[in-house]
């Protein structure tokens, strides 16, 4: 069952796409905005896709203005995520991008693949799992 914070962090990110893009950016350089979008991120991941997979996803969060650092989500092979503000020693994958890049993911107006292909976002780590794992930035 959600927690009351995923509840929260589930319908704050279903508004997001509405904002545009000083206003989200504004909100990610938060230390409570970046909470509810990881957390967001963690609680979309379905028991279907993430059972049997135990992975550790390092994001590295870059930006001009604030000290982004670091978000990890774990899984925890039985169908469980969570999000935690550090960075991991041992991430089976590591994502790279500007803060605002991911803030447009989350927004649905940058596709994935797309910032892949335009090196907006870097992938390194097992390829594998980043590819079983392709919904979690995707608001498809």
């Amino acid at each position: 069952m959600a927690s009351a914070f995923q509840r929260l962090a589930s319908r704050v990110e279903n508004r997001i796409s509405r904002l545009d893009d000083d206003r989200l950016l504004r909100i990610l350089r938060t230390p409570v905005g970046q909470r509810v979008l990881f957390t967001g991120l963690a609680a979309r991941l379905r028991p279907a896709s993430a059972r049997g997979l135990s992975a550790t996803i390092q994001f590295d969060l870059r930006d001009e203005r604030t000290d982004a650092g670091s978000w990890t989500v774990g899984l925890d092979g039985v169908g469980s995520a969570r999000a935690r503000r550090r960075a991991a020693g041992d991430a089976t994958a590591t994502l790279t991008l500007e803060l605002a890049d991911l803030g447009r993911m989350a927004a649905g107006r940058l596709d994935p693949g797309v910032a892949v292909i335009s090196g907006k976002l870097d992938l390194a780590g097992d390829y594998g799992v980043l590819l079983k794992l392709s919904g979690l930035l995707s608001r498809k």
